[in-house]
């Protein structure tokens, strides 16, 4: 009993790893939205979106590191063709709304980004690692 409590909080342990990224994405997120000038507001979403990108593509080859290693190959390429597909409807989505205003680009950018962040964070983790449905490693 004592060691199923100790696996249960390991595994809430590191579900709260996994959204440290997002939670520190979305505490700077608010900060660009306390900033007032154009430009500033420009600068800060550019660089907040630089960062999420960072996290984003940490989670992706997170989750393509562990997908490689199933036997089946199946889920590894899904997930590489929901991820460009994800890419080109992002940026088409964002075109559209922003009109190619910058600010409303990188606000759209980063709200869409911060989104995707937040599926592959909780596709890491131990209880769905990799994706739904997958087998476990060795399967």
């Amino acid at each position: 009993m004592k060691s199923l409590l100790i696996s249960i909080l390991f595994f809430y342990s590191l579900n709260g790893v996994a959204d440290e990224k997002s939670a520190e994405i979305k505490s700077r997120m608010s900060d660009c939205d306390e900033v007032t000038s154009y430009s500033d507001i420009e600068v800060c979403y550019l660089k907040l979106n630089t960062q999420t990108d960072k996290y984003l593509n940490s989670e992706y080859a997170e989750l393509i590191n562990y997908l490689d290693k199933l036997e089946n190959k199946l889920h590894k390429q899904r997930l590489i063709e929901a991820q460009r597909a994800w890419i080109k409807f992002r940026d088409s989505d964002c075109l559209f709304y922003s009109d190619n205003q910058p600010v409303r680009m990188y606000q759209c950018l980063q709200s869409k980004t911060f989104q995707r962040l937040k599926e592959l964070e909780n596709m890491n983790t131990p209880f769905a690692m990799g994706c739904n449905g997958c087998g476990v490693l060795g399967s």
